[in-house]
């Protein structure tokens, strides 16, 4: 798994908006956050393969990371994966996003040669 975010021994909320009130421990396995990651074929099957059994949590990155510790796979850090709302002009993904912004620096690469630069 690939992603220039990854996040270790993060700690679990309980309240707010990051609740989760299903997982027990307190800290989540290894996970990617952010907006983007990219998974090898070997786990894209796995994932559909098991699918129906397997629990959502209250982000999809975080079930992720708890989906797949059991199978303990190589993660790679990319600092082109953001993971917190930092523009950056090698960025490949940035989450959080408006709608607005995207549109903002998908116009700004284009013309500006920066997504992080208004011209």
């Amino acid at each position: 798994m690939s992603d220039g975010a990854v996040a270790r021994d993060w700690v679990v909320e309980r309240t707010g908006k990051w609740r989760e009130p299903d997982f027990p421990s307190s800290v989540y396995p290894t996970f990617p956050c952010g907006s983007g990651y990219v998974v090898s074929r070997n786990l894209h099957t796995w994932l559909a393969d098991n699918a129906r059994h397997l629990h959502s949590f209250q982000g999809e990155d975080v079930s992720m990371g708890i989906w797949l510790a059991p199978l303990a796979p190589r993660l790679i850090q990319d600092k082109r994966w953001q993971c917190f709302k930092v523009c950056e002009d090698s960025m490949l993904s940035m989450p959080d996003l408006t709608p607005a912004e995207v549109t903002s620096h998908w116009y700004n690469k284009l013309h500006c040669v920066s997504p992080c630069r208004v011209c």
